[in-house]
């Protein structure tokens, strides 16, 4: 595979990835984000929409096991246009619903769907970028959650202050499809730039090429890979599940109005970015093993939740500040094993299965917790609800802990 080195065609790739992934975000968390005014119409219950989220982070997870090793093996181009088309149609027809009955199937559908997306940008990025510019690339494609969730919840804000709750899912069909165009015209430039004038990758005869599924499993086995799996399902559960119900427990326990607590939200996202890059920070300079400094960030997550469980009812303005401790540190751990710990597996040829196995795994836990997130709020209070926020942070702490002998020994070999 030619990789490039110009400037220019290296940015167009990166803004192509960047661009199609953030308008993912909006067309996955548009349903999160207008929950609270959908709930105040009697569109729907906490325990439905719940249900809803579950179903769409339960099929994205499962779609993510599927797109890794579709990627690795095929085409990303087209598994990303399939995605991205089915995702916009299925936005269309839930701003056509009357009822919030078959919201479940079709954001099932959408969930599947986008689960074709993150994995096929790996694998571009890790075909035709190397090194430094590489790591870069992959640590910045991190910004998109952070800017997608910013600009939508905003957006949402905006939106249900002149029109219904359905013209956001208008909007977010017709951003998937302008990423359609976008994906296929950025794409076209850089493999033709790659083929013309790429420089070719010096390729070491003993470096194992793009296997099977058994080769992947017998490399991971001795990285406390399955623990990986476990501390991944841990942050998304937090990050995520979190996420889709701040709107409602600022409504619910401070009295705020919907585009008030939906807006306050948005502040979230702007924390969330340095997060991002506080994660590659400490891995970098200070403890330089990924789940070294997942422990870390999970810990600082743990103690923001205990305080939040103590004071959450108390003030509105110390409930913002733990929050985005809290959500700063998950989004830290977030670029650590979405993105840096696939990278290790890249010399294998296997960094897109990596990441669409913890991409599965980030999900199905995040489909769990959200459902449970709703139900408890509804049927037994949020601080309930924040109790479990403790107890997950703390089981993440200790799935990360207990592999960093093992992950140091991997990266090490």
């Amino acid at each position: 595979m030619r990789k490039i080195t110009d400037r220019k065609y290296i940015l167009i790739l990166f803004w192509t990835c960047w661009f199609v992934y953030f308008s993912t975000y909006i067309g996955r968390q548009n349903f999160a984000a207008v929950i609270a005014e959908m709930e105040s119409q009697g569109f729907i219950d906490k325990t439905y929409a719940g249900l809803v989220t579950t179903c769409q982070f339960l099929a994205y997870g499962f779609g993510q096991f599927l797109s890794g090793f579709l990627s690795d093996r095929y085409n990303p181009k087209w598994i990303m246009i399939t995605g991205l088309f089915i995702s916009s149609v299925i936005n269309l027809l839930m701003g056509f619903l009357k009822s919030a009955f078959p919201m479940p199937y079709l954001w099932a559908i959408n969930g599947l769907a986008l689960s074709l997306t993150w994995c096929p940008i790996v694998r571009m990025l890790t075909d035709y970028l190397k090194g430094k510019e590489l790591l870069r690339a992959n640590v910045n494609m991190a910004t998109c959650s952070v800017t997608g969730t910013f600009v939508v919840y905003v957006m949402c804000c905006a939106v249900i202050r002149t029109f219904d709750f359905r013209t956001v899912f208008f909007i977010a069909s017709a951003t998937l499809l302008s990423a359609i165009l976008i994906w296929i015209f950025g794409l076209k430039a850089v493999i033709s730039h790659a083929e013309e004038c790429g420089a070719e990758e010096i390729i070491n005869s003993d470096k194992p090429l793009r296997s099977s599924t058994g080769k992947f499993l017998a490399i991971a086995q001795g990285t406390g890979f399955m623990f990986i799996i476990l501390a991944s399902a841990m942050h998304c559960a937090l990050k995520d599940g979190v996420t889709t119900w701040i709107p409602s427990y600022f409504k619910d326990n401070f009295n705020m109005g919907i585009d008030k607590a939906t807006l306050l939200t948005a502040v979230l996202p702007i924390v969330n970015l340095p997060g991002v890059y506080f994660g590659e920070y400490i891995n970098r300079k200070i403890f330089k093993n990924e789940m070294a400094s997942s422990t870390a960030l999970f810990i600082i997550s743990s103690i923001a939740a205990v305080l939040l469980y103590f004071t959450g009812s108390v003030n509105a303005i110390i409930s913002t500040v733990l929050l985005c401790i809290f959500s700063m540190s998950m989004y830290g751990v977030n670029i650590i094993t979405i993105s840096l710990v696939p990278l290790k597996f890249v010399k294998y040829g296997k960094a897109a299965t990596a990441t669409g196995i913890l991409n599965a795994s980030a999900y199905i836990g995040g489909a769990f917790a959200s459902y449970i997130f709703g139900f408890a709020a509804q049927n037994k209070g949020w601080n309930f609800t924040l109790l479990t926020w403790v107890m997950m942070a703390l089981a993440g702490c200790l799935f990360s802990a207990v592999t960093i002998i093992k992950w140091k020994r991997f990266i090490k070999g």
